[in-house]
């Protein structure tokens, strides 16, 4: 099951590279005829990350994952044999405990500043862009740009420059284009699509060609400080004090 289950989560494979790789493990242990994985074979376009590729965030849609985590979070408030009245209570304490972390996460997002690994502008500048939970991830493929990566071929037509980035492990071929008057740059892993962040492929390709900073074509705004609006009031209406005027006249003006 490990190679299976290897290629199932495989982010890098197209479809079709998929369906062959599973063709040839179903081959080589004789599993032609097991119902249930010819059963999920059948439903592979809706399970199977190959086939989210194109899907805008398609990486953060993995089944039941969030209903599953909503559900952990409010079993730790629940009780079978409660009353109404102590669901209700229950309830209550659960939001107020977001709300609480909700609060530290904007006040971490507002005030400290993400520290940064490597020498490149790049980085710093992102790390004034993103929330630090995204930054984070994002930091890794700072690191991994810096310290794994390396040419394997460049080719140039017209605008148009082809490099081949090689991390020295995959035998899979890393192709960035890059639009030398536009900017323009495309990945074949797709992680900006998949995910909403740069990849580590084109930020090799950036660094190399002195961009100091990521336009904002590549900033998706949901992962950035600017699109957190902190919580204004509490669970029973009334204004939190130590929310900025700023927010709260936001929400004022949104009930004219």
């Amino acid at each position: 099951m490990s190679k299976i289950s290897s290629i199932v989560w495989d982010i890098d494979l197209e479809p079709e590279e998929f369906e062959e790789k599973w063709g040839n493990v179903i081959s080589e242990h004789s599993l032609q005829d097991n119902p249930w994985l010819s059963y999920m074979f059948g439903i592979r376009e809706r399970w199977i990350p190959a086939y989210f590729r194109d899907l805008p965030l398609g990486c953060l849609l993995r089944t039941t994952q969030r209903s599953e985590s909503e559900n952990s979070y409010f079993k730790r408030f629940e009780n079978h044999f409660g009353t109404l009245v102590e669901f209700s209570m229950r309830f209550t304490s659960a939001m107020e405990q977001q709300r609480h972390t909700q609060r530290q996460l904007y006040t971490k997002n507002k005030h400290a500043m993400s520290q940064t690994i490597t020498p490149l502008k790049l980085e710093k500048h992102d790390s004034v862009i993103y929330t630090h939970a995204v930054f984070s991830e994002f930091q890794e493929e700072v690191r991994q740009s810096v310290c794994s990566l390396g040419i394997a071929g460049f080719n140039k037509n017209g605008n148009m420059e082809y490099h081949d980035v090689d991390n020295g492990v995959r035998i899979r071929k890393y192709r960035v284009e890059y639009n030398a008057k536009t900017k323009m740059t495309a990945y074949g892993c797709k992680l900006f699509e998949r995910r909403g962040f740069i990849c580590r492929h084109i930020l090799w390709v950036w660094a190399g060609r002195k961009m100091y900073s990521i336009r904002d074509d590549y900033i998706l705004p949901r992962w950035t400080k600017k699109s957190y609006r902190p919580i204004v009031c509490d669970s029973s209406g009334k204004v939190d004090e130590d929310i900025d005027e700023a927010d709260i006249r936001r929400v004022e003006m949104s009930k004219a």
